[in-house]
């Protein structure tokens, strides 16, 4: 919520580029699977964990898993 009162409650509009830079820098996307996404909240999903730089990178409402860059890395992530 406060994202949405810095980037739309206020006197003086923000440019495109500042609109922009705002939202994504303070942008968090949970990937989950759809087991967890089929109950209601989010207190049954797993940890949160930083995805480096250029993984995940097609997909609107899915994403893609390649096996040589996505699939090792979140293998290793042992997360149970």
């Amino acid at each position: 919520m406060e994202r949405a009162k810095y980037l739309f409650e206020r006197t003086i509009a923000l440019t495109q580029k500042e609109l922009l830079n705002y939202f994504f820098e303070h942008d968090t996307v949970a990937l989950v699977t759809k087991g967890e996404n089929a109950k209601q909240g989010s207190d049954h999903w797993s940890s949160l964990v930083p995805v480096p730089e250029g993984f995940f990178t097609g997909g609107s409402f899915s994403i893609y898993v390649r096996k040589k860059k996505e699939l090792p890395w979140v293998e290793q992530l042992n997360l149970d």
